[in-house]
């Protein structure tokens, strides 16, 4: 899956800051930058990618 990162602002200033693709807390960090120039983070949802781990090709190699 393409990683991609959606951001949308509503008309009353709220914010959503989602990430696609993603697997583990490398979201945290493709997103960081997005939420420091919004404000303030008041809700932090995590999706079921958030508690999977990214493998590596290294990491496929020792299991096959």
């Amino acid at each position: 899956m393409k990683k991609t990162i959606e951001v949308t602002i509503g008309p009353d200033g709220h914010f959503s800051v989602e990430a696609h693709g993603f697997k583990g807390s490398s979201c945290h960090d493709a997103t960081r930058a997005f939420e420091e120039a919004l404000g303030e983070v008041q809700t932090r949802r995590h999706k079921v990618e958030f508690f999977q781990t990214e493998t590596t090709k290294n990491q496929q190699k020792l299991g096959q």
